[in-house]
């Protein structure tokens, strides 16, 4: 499922209209088998502005306990601390249905590429995995 939505990084990182595409998880994961927590809300993550002029990319592991509808701590496993930043910030906004506490590995992935088909795309398969991708910033003149 592709749902069209819009944002771009400012030089602090606000979401704003713009070309984004943002893509659904895979439909083919059976979501009720998996003992996973179900996410009921989150915003969308941003790809860090410093981190896409300085062409920063790689992949964040974080773990998380969740409690109730949300998230109550958190480390990371691996990560550069720029991305890992924006991730754990990511992963705060997120809400699910209230489950016992359980916890769970996160991996988020950050890719600067012109194949990206937004700028920036971003792909959620919830509740274990993000894809952030942008292109490459503009050269400076």
């Amino acid at each position: 499922m592709v749902i069209p939505m819009t944002l771009a990084c400012g030089l602090v990182g606000v979401a704003t209209i713009s070309q984004a595409k943002f893509v659904a998880g895979s439909d083919s994961q059976p979501r009720g088998d998996s003992g996973l927590p179900t996410v009921t809300g989150a915003t969308v993550p941003l790809y860090p502005p410093i981190a896409r002029a300085a062409s920063l990319q790689g992949i964040v592991v974080l773990v998380a306990t969740i409690s109730g509808s949300k998230v109550e701590t958190m480390k990371v496993l691996s990560g550069h601390p720029l991305l890992t930043q924006a991730a754990e910030s990511n992963i705060r906004t997120w809400t699910f249905t209230s489950k016992p506490p359980q916890i769970m590995k996160i991996i988020y992935r950050y890719e600067i590429s012109e194949k990206c088909e937004g700028d920036p795309s971003v792909k959620l398969d919830f509740p274990s995995e993000v894809t952030v991708c942008t292109k490459p910033s503009p050269p400076l003149d």
